[in-house]
């Protein structure tokens, strides 16, 4: 039997794997989770994601698991909340990226802040330590002792929590670390540029030191292309922090500098196809082969969740383009359909309505097909089906 302080579990955070017992209550939403966590004097943890966050449903496995589900059952409420950017819950709760983990008072007053992990013993670990007391900023340094300062994970998990805390100075120095040596970290960098890219860019938006810190970086970051360094991983922090700072004008620029060969410049292809297109660019475009491969590319990076836009709330689906898989693939069926490419328009088109198949998004289709002079025929049945 469960026990008497037993969580209140969400049926679709505890369906199948390990853990499959049904809750015996089911808060729908965060008054709910409230209304049974005043009942049981207990807090709420909190799990906001979105529907398209695969890192996201990591995080939900994770707390599915044997090893931690009965440590949550006798210690707090469990909602998983699916948000977007102008859900209400969203701005009551100041979410920037998804997933993020929380720890609320029964009345719903932020308490703590938890680093989503897909690992359940740390998890269990993290919750253990913020219900004794030691909050994000103590967890946070700890693990920098633990992993070494040279270890770019703690420093960022230092500057999330500082920042959620209004200190910005010291938030800056933290998230600068995760770039300097930071992005040198392969593994690091493949798995949070986009994301620290992001963040960096939101901290900016109030805080003017750390728009000059990147501008910094990012003219080093070009000049050391432009003189003919052949570093593509220098190549992706230009296209990220870019993206995240409204300048994929510079990207572009920087690629029609580079050599046609470079590595650098074909890793900058993807970033720039949605200003190719744009500019009736169509032969750049399909200069690295096959179009579908590139929406299905975009796809997998923006769902995977760890690493890219997609985190970030208020840019998801979007971390080869800044903007949505749709648009993406709408632009992609255009270049098809320009190059006269029409089974490969077609598959692009049926692959992008898979993804998020609305009618709002086939007249994003239906326009772009239109730039490339099509506006009758069979792609544009399929739009009409």
């Amino acid at each position: 039997m469960m026990s008497n302080g037993s969580s209140l579990l969400l049926a679709c955070l505890f369906t199948g794997g390990v853990a499959s017992a049904a809750p015996i209550f089911q808060p729908a939403n965060l008054d709910e989770a409230q209304v049974i966590a005043k009942r049981l004097d207990q807090p709420i943890l909190a799990l906001i994601t979105a529907r398209w966050s695969q890192a996201g449903a990591r995080v939900d496995s994770a707390l599915r698991h044997s090893s931690i589900r009965t440590f949550l059952e006798d210690h707090v409420v469990t909602v998983r909340l699916e948000i977007s950017a102008s859900d209400k819950t969203a701005e009551r709760l100041r979410i920037q990226s998804v997933p993020t983990l929380l720890l609320l008072d029964a009345d719903g007053a932020e308490r703590d802040l938890l680093m989503p992990t897909a690992l359940p013993e740390r998890l269990r670990a993290d919750l253990q330590a913020a219900l004794a007391g030691r909050d994000a900023e103590a967890r946070a340094r700890a693990l920098i002792a633990e992993l070494g300062p040279g270890n770019p994970t703690g420093h960022e998990h230092l500057a999330i929590a500082l920042e959620r805390r209004g200190m910005q100075d010291e938030a800056l120095e933290a998230y600068l670390k995760c770039v300097d040596p930071g992005l040198r970290n392969v593994a690091y960098a493949a798995a949070r540029r986009d994301i620290l890219a992001t963040a960096l860019a939101r901290m900016a938006e109030t805080f003017p030191a750390a728009a000059e810190a990147v501008d910094r970086r990012r003219a080093e970051w070009r000049d050391k292309l432009t003189a003919g360094r052949d570093d593509v991983d220098i190549a992706r922090n230009v296209a990220a922090f870019n993206l995240a700072f409204g300048d994929e004008a510079d990207t572009l620029a920087l690629y029609d500098a580079l050599p046609p060969a470079s590595k650098p410049r074909r890793v900058l292809h993807d970033r720039v196809i949605n200003q190719l297109v744009d500019a009736r660019r169509y032969g750049d475009v399909a200069a690295d082969g096959q179009l579908i491969f590139a929406l299905r590319d975009t796809i997998f990076q923006a769902t995977r969740g760890d690493g890219g836009a997609c985190c970030s709330l208020h840019a998801p689906r979007g971390p080869g383009s800044g903007l949505t898989i749709v648009e993406r693939g709408a632009r992609l069926a255009e270049t098809a359909a320009a190059l006269q490419r029409a089974d490969e328009a077609k598959r692009i088109i049926m692959e992008t309505l898979k993804f998020e198949d609305t009618p709002e998004n086939r007249a994003t289709i239906r326009a772009r097909l239109k730039r490339a002079g099509v506006d009758e025929g069979p792609l544009i049945e399929i739009l009409d089906k």
